[in-house]
Order: structure tokens, then C-alpha cells, then sequence
């Protein structure tokens, strides 16, 4: 067991490195990570990658509301035979509780095309175009200017849907 005042130092040590009650996630940031399908979206798509920006603007002490918006490229689980890019944009908000962790969640659209690079394609394999309503929530940790998010996202269109994971480091500004 710990000393009553060496507990209390640690505590106010972590108080100190971490922030204690912090305000709102602002300003602009740039962030990179790897994107995951989830569901009957990985049958066809590995992982792959995604890079954007994002913009919060402090609409109370603890939370904000903004923009966010990724690349995403997915390669497909045959090697060679093509490529899914998708495009995001999120009306976002953040509720940032103490001790560097933030809660953040959106919906806006991604617009997603699929490229493949053989002719004919395998049996149940179709190039497709289309934008879908997504709704995305996760949560984040900061520190300083660094920051690491974990986000599910779902697209949604026509009674069906895809879903995928991304896994953000970036910085803000």
C-alpha cells in the first residue's frame, strides 16, 4: 500500500501531465491510419489505408463540433485484380472528458468506386459507384498536439450496408 502523500503526488503528477478537466477539442488537425472492412465489406476488400483533415470549433467548454473528412484505399483480397477508393465528409461532434480522452462521433456521406484491373471479372464480382449516408462513432486520446482516434463507420444505402474500422495518429494545430 502506498503512503497517503506519495499516492497524492502521483495523483497530482497525473493530473498535471494528462490535464485534468481539458477543453474542447479545436482547431484544425491532420491525421493517417489504417482502414479495416468489417462484416460482408471484408469478404472482398483487406486492409487498407486512409488520410484526411478535420476542423472543431468549441461550442461549449467541454465539447465541439466541426468537419472531417478522408481518403480511404482499399486493396482487394485477390492480389492484382483492383482497388476500392472511398471519399468521406463528416459533420462532426466531441465531448472531451478529463485525462486526455475525447469521445467523437458523425454523419455525413462517403462516396465509394471500385476499379478493377482484369477483364472479365471473377463470378459475383460488379464494379460499383455510389454514395451513401454514413454515421460514424468512436473515441480518441490526446496529448498536447498528437492524437490517436478509433472510429466505426456505417454506410448505409438502399437496405444495404458496409462497415468498416479506421485507426487514426495525427496532430493538431
Amino acid at each position: 500500500m502506498l503512503p497517503r502523500r506519495l499516492a497524492f503526488s502521483l495523483l497530482v503528477l497525473a493530473v498535471c501531465l494528462f490535464g485534468g478537466w481539458r477543453h474542447a477539442e479545436a482547431g484544425p488537425g491532420l491525421f493517417a491510419g489504417a482502414t479495416l472492412p468489417v462484416g460482408g465489406f471484408g469478404d472482398l476488400w483487406k486492409a487498407g489505408f486512409h488520410a484526411g483533415a478535420e476542423y472543431a470549433y468549441p461550442v461549449t467548454p467541454m465539447a465541439g463540433v466541426g468537419l472531417w473528412g478522408a481518403y480511404h484505399r482499399l486493396p482487394t483480397e485477390i492480389a492484382g485484380l483492383g482497388h476500392a477508393n472511398m471519399v468521406e465528409v463528416l459533420a462532426i461532434g466531441k465531448l472531451t472528458p478529463p485525462a486526455g480522452f475525447f469521445l467523437m462521433g458523425g454523419l455525413g456521406f462517403t462516396h465509394l468506386k471500385t476499379t478493377f484491373d482484369v477483364s472479365p471479372l471473377p463470378a459475383g464480382v460488379g464494379t460499383e459507384s455510389a454514395t451513401a449516408f454514413t454515421a460514424a462513432g468512436g473515441v480518441g486520446f490526446s496529448v498536447a498536439v498528437l492524437r490517436v482516434t478509433a472510429l466505426y463507420h456505417n454506410m448505409s444505402k438502399s437496405g444495404s450496408s458496409k462497415s468498416f474500422v479506421t485507426v487514426s495518429a495525427g496532430v493538431g494545430f
